[in-house]
């Protein structure tokens, strides 16, 4: 017998990949304002499984950390190529 669904505020985290609203509640918008800021390119597209779609919160993290100005993917290339070059 399959198990009820579980609903996110039963879970340990926030799941990997999310739903719009999911999404939407991660990032501290309504989910109007989140699908308006995916078309301005703010958030990352989402990933099409089946006839649904799903954003992974690792890109979304990725996304607020540019957004705030913390681009650690560029900090990270810095510091490796500065150890490389020693």
């Amino acid at each position: 017998m399959p198990g009820r669904k579980l609903q996110p505020h039963e879970l340990p985290d926030w799941p990997r990949w999310l739903s719009a609203k999911l999404a939407a509640a991660y990032v501290g918008v309504s989910e109007n304002t989140f699908s308006d800021e995916v078309k301005a390119d703010i958030w990352p597209k989402p990933t099409p499984r089946g006839k649904s779609k799903f954003w992974c919160r690792h890109a979304l993290d990725e996304a607020s950390d540019k957004l705030a100005g913390n681009d650690l993917q560029s900090e990270r290339a810095a510091m490796l190529r500065s150890i490389s070059e020693t």
